[in-house]
């Protein structure tokens, strides 16, 4: 564990330091931190790895790994940093148990989780068991996440939030990020939400860029968000050039995903340019609410498609499948749904 240092439960501050090419069994490429605290100002953390052990145990970590403990960034930099497994690999950049982690200032770019077996998750940065994150005025840049087994999900391009766990983010900016399975679904280019009590609020941010593409029969599900029985609420957040997509399944909600007595609510967002496009069924440009709720104020939707080269598109704005979508004082335009057998829903499909 830990590939450049170690801090059980003591404490560690750390000052316009570089950590480089630092790799860790297991954990923790560059810091561990567990029942301790580590903080860092003005630090790079470039080309760190966690990866297998020789039994073949998971991994964690590509930069940072708390335990219980908590760990404070600000004006740093998280670059190239990965996870690497033939098991399940979690959290390219961070990876937070129990524990939390504040990031002011900082950018994380270019992280990366790859597996050949399980369990793919988070470009950038897990939160799991109670593990709590604050990032304000951050960017996560060209994250991603991708396996080579046909038998599993890869979930959250840049986030991946579960078990009692919270995710604040205020003036943060996610780009580029992605989540590409082999075989299987592919969930959350941006953001995986799993969990009746995992919470995530997003305030002021800008995601853009994002796609979640299965390369085979598997779904593609979620370009930035995929939520599970979590609660998720976004205020004055903007929603644009989104993806999901799949060689030969499914592909639904362009945007969000949202399942499984999901909640979600959106006041003073724009959502614009969403697509879910596959050869397969594709429902929901933007919205795909599968008996869940999902609740829009002042919101915009427009420019977002479900396209089907194969077989039905439906919804091209939301889709609903037994959830509950209420709109107020918000708009909807030019959104459509093409299908090669059949079409229907450019706006609504319910």
């Amino acid at each position: 564990r830990a590939g450049a240092l170690y801090v059980g439960s003591g404490s560690a501050s750390l000052h316009g330091c570089t950590i480089s090419s630092c790799t860790a069994n297991e954990r923790a490429g560059a810091l561990y931190v567990g029942s301790g605290s580590a903080s860092l100002h003005g630090c790079t953390l470039n080309d760190c790895e966690a990866r297998c052990t020789a039994s073949g145990s998971d991994s964690f970590g590509g930069a940072l790994y708390v335990g219980s403990g908590s760990a404070v960034l600000g004006h740093c930099a998280v670059v190239g940093c990965s996870v690497n497994c033939r098991r399940g690999a979690k959290g390219g950049a961070l990876y937070v148990w129990e524990g939390s982690v504040s990031l002011s200032s900082c950018a994380v770019s270019s992280c990366t989780v790859y597996s050949s077996g399980t369990a793919v998750h988070g470009g950038a940065l897990v939160l799991t068991s109670g593990g709590d994150a604050s990032l304000s005025d951050c960017t996560i840049t060209g994250c991603s996440i991708r396996n080579g087994a046909t038998g599993s999900s890869v979930q959250g391009g840049a986030l991946h939030v579960s078990i009692s766990s919270d995710a604040v983010l205020r003036g943060c900016i996610v780009s580029a990020c992605t989540a590409t399975a082999a075989g299987y679904d592919a969930r959350g280019g941006a953001l995986y939400m799993s969990g009746s009590s995992a919470v995530a609020e997003l305030t002021g941010c800008i995601i853009t860029g994002c796609m979640v593409s299965s390369l085979k029969t598997g779904k593609g599900a979620g370009g930035a968000l995929y939520i599970v029985r979590g609660e998720a609420s976004f205020r004055d957040c903007s929603f644009s050039d989104l993806l999901a997509t799949s060689a030969r399944g499914d592909a639904r909600g362009g945007m969000l995903y949202i399942c499984d007595n999901g909640a979600a609510s959106m006041n003073g967002c724009t959502l614009s340019n969403c697509r879910a496009a596959s050869s397969g069924d594709a429902r929901g440009g933007a919205l795909y609410v599968w008996d869940s709720r999902v609740s829009l104020g002042t919101c915009s939707i427009h420019s977002c498609f479900a396209s089907s080269s194969n077989s039905y598109a439906r919804g091209g704005a939301p889709y609903l499948s037994g959830g509950i979508a209420a709109m107020l004082a918000s708009t909807v335009s030019s959104c459509t749904a093409s299908g090669n057998d059949a079409a229907a829903g450019g706006l609504l499909y319910t």
